[in-house]
C-alpha cells in the first residue's frame, strides 16, 4: 500500500500525523521510532526493536515491531515506513523536525516529542535527550546565522528578532547577546544596547558566576564611548562606530528646551530644515529619552504609489504590535487589507467619501491599539517623500489624535522644508499658530557646536583638526561627519586638512563611492535606482550578479557606513550615487529596474517612473494606465486621476 503524499509527521510538540483526514495521535513507541528514522535515517530492524523493547527477547521484540508497523499502516492508510530491512521513512512523508530546505526558513517551535516518556527504554531515552540538545543547537545556529544574514541585508528589525529568538533558545549565549547589543546600537538606540549588555552580565553572573568575555566587554565599550571597531586587513581604515552615531548631541540645547515645553503641554512637534542639519538625530534622541516610540520614514519613490508610505508604515506597526502581544480588531484588519494584501482580500473600492473615512478611521484605531500596547509616541522622518494619499490620511489621523484625551499619542515629524508640499507645510504652520503644535526650523549649528561634535568622536588625532573641520562644515553635522570619514579613509587625519579648500559635501559623498570595489559600487548604484523597492534579490537581478557577490558587496557598504537598514544612511548619499552614475548607465539601470520590478510584483506607478527615466515613454504610459486601473479598483478616483493625466 503506497504512502499518502499528504501526511506530515509532527515531532515538535505532541507527536502526531496530520493529513487529509483527521490527525492521528501517536503512541510513545511509534513516535520514538518515527523520530529515530526521521532524524538518524534508516535503522536495522534488530536495532529498532532492541531500542524499543530492551527487556524483551529479540524474537518477541521483532514481533512487537511488526505489530507496531501494522497498526501504523492501518492508521495512515499507507506505508509510512518501508517494509524492508533496514527500516526507512518514506520520502513522501514531510517531517517538521528536519533542517529547513531554505536557509531563510526558520526552524519551527516546539520540544521534540514533548510529553513522551521513554524511561522503560534507557538507551532510547538517552538518544532522545541528545536529539533534543542537537535540535536546540541547530535552532540556535540557524537563528544566529539568520540574524547575521539579515543584518548584512540591512533588515535590522528582522535581524533583532532572530537574535532575540537565539537568546530565548540559549539565554547564556554570548554570541546572541553581542548580536542584540550591536543591532540595538545600529538601530539608533544606544540606551537599549547598553541595557542588553547589562542583561548579559546579569545572566552570566546569576547562572555561572562569571563576567562577560573580553570580546563582549569591548563591544559594550564601543557602544558606550563610540570606540572604533577593529580594522580589517587589506582594506581601508575602519570607521569608528561613533562616526555613524556620535555619542553626544551638540548645539541643540535651545531646541531641546522648546521641545520639552511642547511635550509637557501635549503638543505635536515638527522639525524642518535643510538636508544634513541634524533633524533626524534630534528627533530620535528626544523621543527615546521621553517615550517608547515607533519610528517611521518616507522614502524616495513613495509618491509613485497611493498609500505607498502608509503601506510600509502600517506593516511595521503590525510587526511591533505582534511583538508586544497586541492585535487589531477584525474590522481594522479588513480595512487595512486595501493596502496590505497579506491581511486578506480587500473589501473593494473606496466608492464613497464614507468608505474613505472608514479606511482612515481604521488607521486611527491602529494607532490607538499601539498606544494601549505601550507605544506612546510616533516619530516620522523625511515626510517630504510621503505620497499625497498617505499625507491626507496622516493629517486626518494626527488631527484626531490631538483631540483625543484618552490617547495622548505624541508625534514628532521631520522634513526638508524646501521640498515639503506647500499645502502640508501650511497645515503644520496653522497648527503651530493655533498653539496645538511646535514648529521649529533648525538652523545650521554654530562652529563651536560642530567642533564639540567632532571632538566627541573616538578618532585618534581628530582634536588637532576639529576647529578646521568645524569651519569648513558650514554648520552641517552631516558635512562634518562626512569630512571626518573622508580624513579617516584617506589617512589624512594625522596630516590635517590641506591648505586648499576641501571638497564640498557633494564631492565628499561621491569620493566615498569612488573608493568602493566594483561589485560594491554596482550594488550602491542599484540601491540608489531601486530606492524603496530595494531588496538584495532585486539588486542582484538588476546588476546581473550572483547572490554571493551581492552579499559581499553589501558587507562592504556596511563597513563603509554608507547604508543603514535597507537603505542609505542618508538620502543625500542616494542622490550622490545616482547623480555620479554616467547617464547611459543610469538609463540602463532604470530599464533593468523596471523589468525586475515587473517580474517581482512591483507597483505599476513606480515601474512607470523607471521606464520614463530609461527613456521609454511608451512603456511608461502603459504602466501608468495599469496603475490607473489598480487605483480605481482600490481607491477613490482622485488617486487614479494623476496617472490618467500623466499617461
Amino acid at each position: 500500500m503506497p504512502a499518502s503524499p499528504n501526511w506530515t509527521l509532527h515531532l515538535l510538540g505532541a507527536p502526531r500525523l496530520a493529513g487529509a483526514t483527521v490527525p492521528v495521535r501517536l503512541d510513545r513507541r511509534t513516535a520514538a521510532l518515527l523520530a529515530l528514522l526521521a532524524i538518524d535515517g534508516p535503522q536495522p530492524r534488530s536495532r529498532a526493536a532492541g531500542l524499543l523493547w530492551p527487556d524483551s527477547p529479540e524474537k518477541t521484540a521483532r514481533a512487537n515491531l511488526r505489530q507496531l508497523l501494522r497498526r501504523l499502516r492501518e492508521a495512515a492508510a499507507g506505508d509510512l515506513v518501508g517494509a524492508g530491512d533496514p527500516l526507512e521513512l518514506s520520502p513522501a512523508v514531510t517531517v517538521d523536525a528536519r533542517d529547513p530546505a531554505s536557509p531563510d526558513a526558520a526552524w519551527p517551535d516546539g520540544r521534540l516529542l514533548d510529553g513522551v516518556d521513554l524511561d522503560e527504554a534507557p538507551e532510547l531515552a538517552e538518544w532522545l535527550a541528545g536529539a533534543r540538545r542537537s535540535l536546540d543547537a541547530a535552532r540556535l545556529d540557524a537563528a544566529l546565522a539568520a540574524a547575521a544574514r539579515l543584518e548584512a541585508a540591512g533588515q535590522l528589525g528582522a535581524a533583532l528578532a532572530q537574535a532575540q529568538r537565539a537568546l530565548a533558545l540559549e539565554p547564556l549565549s554570548e554570541e546572541a547577546h553581542r548580536r542584540e547589543i550591536r543591532l540595538r546600537y545600529l538601530g539608533g538606540d544606544r540606551a537599549a544596547a547598553l541595557a542588553a549588555y547589562e542583561r548579559c552580565r546579569a545572566a552570566l553572573r546569576d547562572a555561572l558566576g562569571v563576567e562577560p568575555s573580553p570580546e563582549t566587554v569591548r563591544l559594550a565599550e564601543e557602544v558606550a564611548r563610540g570606540r572604533r571597531v577593529p580594522a580589517r586587513s587589506g582594506g581601508p581604515a575602519a570607521l569608528p562606530l561613533s562616526v555613524t552615531r556620535p555619542p553626544a548631541l551638540a548645539g541643540r540645547e535651545r531646541e531641546w528646551a522648546l521641545m520639552e515645553e511642547a511635550w509637557a503641554a501635549g503638543k505635536g512637534i515638527a522639525l524642518g530644515g535643510a538636508p544634513g542639519v541634524g533633524k533626524s538625530r534630534l528627533m530620535q534622541d528626544f523621543l527615546s529619552t521621553h517615550a517608547r516610540p515607533l519610528f517611521f520614514e518616507g522614502r524616495p519613490g513613495d509618491r509613485a504609489v497611493p498609500y505607498g508610505t502608509h503601506a510600509r508604515t502600517f506593516r511595521e506597526t503590525l510587526g511591533a504590535l505582534a511583538s508586544a502581544g497586541a492585535a487589531l480588531p477584525p474590522w481594522v484588519r479588513t480595512e487595512l487589507a486595501r493596502m496590505l494584501p497579506e491581511l486578506g482580500p480587500s473589501p473593494g473600492p473606496l466608492a464613497t467619501e464614507a468608505d474613505r473615512v472608514r479606511f482612515w478611521n481604521a488607521k486611527l484605531e491602529a494607532m490607538r491599539v499601539a498606544f494601549r500596547a505601550g507605544f506612546d509616541a510616533l516619530g516620522f522622518d523625511d515626510t517630504q517623500f510621503v505620497d499625497p494619499a498617505s499625507a491626507a490620511a496622516g493629517a486626518y489621523v494626527l488631527e484626531q489624535l490631538l483631540r483625543d484625551a484618552e490617547t495622548p499619542l505624541r508625534t514628532v515629524h521631520c522634513f526638508r522644508t524646501a521640498e515639503m508640499a506647500p499645502e502640508v507645510l501650511a497645515h503644520i504652520r496653522a497648527l503651530a499658530e493655533a498653539g496645538r503644535a511646535l514648529y521649529l526650523e533648525l538652523e545650521p549649528l554654530a562652529d563651536d557646536a560642530v567642533e564639540e561634535l567632532v571632538r566627541s568622536l573616538d578618532v585618534p588625532g581628530i582634536e588637532r583638526v576639529a576647529a578646521e573641520v568645524a569651519r569648513y562644515a558650514g554648520g552641517s553635522p552631516l558635512f562634518a561627519l562626512e569630512t571626518v570619514k573622508h580624513l579617516v579613509e584617506t589617512g589624512a587625519v594625522e596630516r590635517g586638512i590641506p591648505d586648499r579648500t576641501p571638497p564640498r559635501l557633494e564631492a565628499l559623498l561621491r569620493a566615498r563611492f569612488d573608493r568602493l570595489s566594483a561589485p560594491a559600487l554596482q550594488l550602491a548604484r542599484a540601491l540608489g535606482v531601486l530606492g524603496t523597492d530595494f531588496t538584495l534579490e532585486r539588486a542582484a537581478a538588476v546588476v546581473e550578479a550572483r547572490a554571493m557577490d551581492v552579499a559581499v558587496g553589501w558587507s562592504e557598504l556596511e563597513a563603509a557606513q554608507l547604508v543603514r537598514g535597507a537603505a542609505f544612511g542618508h538620502d543625500l548619499l542616494a542622490e550622490a550615487v545616482v547623480a555620479a552614475t554616467p547617464a547611459p548607465l543610469r538609463g540602463f539601470l532604470h530599464g533593468r529596474a523596471a523589468e525586475v520590478l515587473a517580474a517581482t510584483g512591483g507597483a505599476p506607478g513606480r515601474i512607470a517612473a523607471h521606464w520614463e527615466r530609461a527613456g521609454d515613454p511608451v512603456r511608461a504610459d502603459a504602466c501608468r494606465r495599469e496603475a490607473e486601473s489598480v487605483a480605481r479598483a482600490t481607491l477613490l478616483a482622485t488617486e487614479a486621476a494623476g496617472y490618467f493625466r500623466a499617461a
